[in-house]
C-alpha cells in the first residue's frame, strides 16, 4: 500500500498544477461538501481507533488478525476518497481516474513488484548472513582479537560481547532501500541519465550496502569488546546502519551526476551554481547528521551530543545569513496565538512529556552537576530556537512551496494553499512522536505561514509551542523529582 501511494503520488506530481488549473477552469464554481466533510470526519475517527489497534495492542485482537487489517486498510481508503470528495465531485474524480488509469495502474503494478520482491528477498536471508558472516571474519580479525564464529547458528563471539547474524542483521533490509532509493533517483533524473548503462547503479548499490553491513557489524563487534556492549547494541546498532546507507546512496548519486558513464551531461562543482534548496535545507540535514553520530555512540537514553545539534545550526545559519529567505523578522501576535493553540492541542492528543529526557533531567535537578546543567540548557535552547528554525525553514519554506513548483523560492506562500499544505503538514506529522498531533500542528503552523507570507511568524509560533511542551515537562519531572 505505502508503495503503490507513493510511486502514485511520485508519477503524478508533475500534473497536479496542471491538473488542478484544468479543473478550475473547467468548474469554476466548485464549492466545498458538507455531507462528504461529515463522512470524511467520521470516518477519520474511525481510522485513528483501527489505527490505535492495529498499532499499539497490548494483547491479542478480539477479531481475526486479518479482518483487522483490512477493515482498517478499507476505512482508511474511504478516509482519503471522502476528503477528495470534499472538493471535487464524484463524477469528476472518476473522469480524472479515467484519464490517468495508466498511472494508476502502474502504481498498483509497483506495489506489486515490491510485495513479490519483498517476499523474495527475505528468502535470501539466511545465504546473505552467511556471506555476511564468511566476510566479516578478514575484517573483525585486524580489530578484535580471538574472534569466534560459528556458521551453523550464525554466532559471532568475542570474550566480552556475542551477536547472532538474524534476518534483520543479513543485510537485505539495507539492500532494499538502496533499490528503492535508486529507483526513485533514476525516475526523477530520468531525462539526464544513459540508459542502460545506469542500471549498472543497482550491483554496485547492492555490493556496497552489504560491504557496509559488514562494516556496520564488525564496528559493533569491535566496539562492543574494547568499549561498551550497551552502547554497541542499544546506539551504533541501528544509527550506524543509517549512516552508512546515506553515505552509500549519495555517494552513488555523486559519482553518478559527475560521469559520463552515466550522465548524459555531467555536471562539475563549477557548473553546478549556487543551489537555492541548501540554506532551506541544511539546517535540518544538520540536525539529522549529528544526531546519527552522536546517538551511534550513545546509550539510547540521554543524547550527551545535543549540544553539537544546537552548534551546527548556529553555524549554518551564520555561513547562510544573506541568503534570500524571506523571514519577516517582526513581532507577531497570530504567531504567539497559534502556538498556544498548537500547544494545547499537542498536550490534548498526546499529555505524555514529548521529550523523556527532558522530564528526566528535571527530575534530576537537585542532584545535577554543571555538566548536567550545560547539557539542559542546550537541550532547551535546541527545542524552542533552533529546532522550529530548522523545521520551520525545510517543511513550511521550502516543502510546502516545492510541492507547487520546482523553482520554489519563487512561489508566494498563499499559493501553497490545500494540497501543498495537506503534504507537507502529513509528511510533518510522520517524522514526529505522534503523527496525528504534528499534521494537525503542521497544518496550524502552514496556515501562519499563509496568512502572514512570512516565515518568522510560523517560527515564533513553534518556539511558543516547544516552550509550552518544555515547561509541560518541567512540572511532571518536578512532579516526579
Amino acid at each position: 500500500m505505502v508503495v503503490v501511494v507513493s510511486t502514485i503520488g511520485l508519477l503524478s506530481a508533475p500534473r497536479v498544477p496542471s491538473e488542478w488549473r484544468r479543473i478550475q477552469e473547467q468548474r469554476p464554481g466548485l464549492s466545498l461538501s458538507w455531507a462528504a466533510l461529515g463522512i470524511h470526519a467520521l470516518a477519520f475517527c474511525g481510522f485513528y481507533a483501527l489505527t490505535v489497534s492495529v498499532f499499539d495492542r497490548t494483547g491479542p485482537p478480539s477479531v481475526p488478525w486479518g479482518v483487522l487489517l483490512f477493515a482498517w486498510a478499507a476505512l482508511g481508503m474511504v478516509v482519503f476518497l471522502s476528503w477528495v470528495a470534499v472538493h471535487l465531485p464524484l463524477s469528476l474524480v472518476l473522469s480524472l481516474a479515467l484519464r490517468h488509469r495508466t498511472l494508476l495502474a502502474a502504481g498498483v503494478a509497483a506495489g506489486t513488484f515490491a510485495w513479490i520482491g519483498g517476499q523474495f528477498l527475505r528468502q535470501l536471508w539466511r545465504p546473505l548472513s552467511t556471506i555476511t558472516l564468511h566476510t566479516m571474519d578478514p575484517v573483525l580479525a585486524l580489530l578484535v582479537d580471538g574472534h569466534q564464529s560459528d556458521p551453523d547458528t550464525l554466532v559471532v563471539s568475542t570474550d566480552r560481547l556475542s551477536i547472532e547474524i538474524s534476518e534483520q542483521c543479513s543485510g537485505y533490509e539495507g539492500i532494499g532501500l538502496i533499490w528503492l532509493f535508486l529507483s526513485c533517483y533514476l525516475w526523477i533524473y530520468r531525462q539526464d541519465l544513459r540508459f542502460p548503462r545506469v542500471l549498472w547503479l543497482f550491483p554496485v548499490g547492492t555490493v556496497a550496502m552489504g560491504l557496509a553491513n559488514v562494516l556496520r557489524l564488525a564496528g559493533l563487534m569491535a566496539l562492543g569488546t574494547h568499549f561498551s556492549p550497551e552502547v554497541a547494541v542499544s546506539g551504533f546498532h541501528s544509527n550506524a546502519g543509517w549512516i552508512l546507507f546515506c553515505g552509500v546512496s549519495l555517494g552513488l548519486v555523486a559519482i553518478a551526476h559527475r560521469s559520463r558513464l552515466f550522465l548524459k551531461r555531467p555536471t562539475g562543482p563549477a557548473e553546478t551554481g549556487e543551489n537555492p534548496t541548501v540554506p532551506y535545507l541544511l539546517p535540518m540535514l544538520s540536525i539529522i547528521a549529528v544526531s546519527f553520530v552522536s546517538g551511534a555512540f550513545g546509550d539510547g537514553e540521554t543524547d550527551d551530543g545535543y549540544p553539537f545539534r544546537v552548534l551546527a545550526v548556529l553555524v549554518v545559519l551564520v555561513v547562510f545569513r544573506k541568503s534570500p529567505i524571506p523571514w519577516g523578522l517582526h513581532w507577531s501576535w497570530l504567531g504567539i496565538g497559534a502556538g498556544l493553540a498548537v500547544y494545547c492541542l499537542w498536550v490534548l492528543l498526546h499529555p505524555e512529556p514529548v521529550a523523556a529526557d527532558l522530564k528526566s533531567a528535571f527530575a534530576g535537578l537537585s542532584t545535577a552537576s554543571a555538566t548536567d546543567w550545560s547539557w539542559l540548557v542546550f537541550r532547551v535552547v535546541g527545542t524552542v530556537v533552533t529546532v522550529p528554525i530548522a523545521e520551520e525553514l525545510a517543511f513550511r519554506g521550502f516543502l510546502m512551496r516545492r510541492f507547487v513548483s520546482r523553482e520554489f523560492e519563487s512561489v508566494p506562500f498563499p499559493q501553497a494553499l490545500w494540497w501543498p499544505l495537506a503534504c507537507s503538514s502529513i509528511l510533518f506529522g510522520i517524522v514526529h512522536d505522534d503523527w496525528l498531533a504534528g499534521s494537525l500542528a503542521g497544518a496550524v503552523l502552514g496556515l501562519v505561514v499563509i496568512r502572514t507570507r512570512q516565515l518568522f511568524p510560523a517560527i515564533l509560533a513553534h518556539g511558543v509551542a516547544n516552550a509550552g511542551l518544555v515547561i509541560h515537562a518541567w512540572l511532571m519531572g518536578a512532579v516526579e523529582g
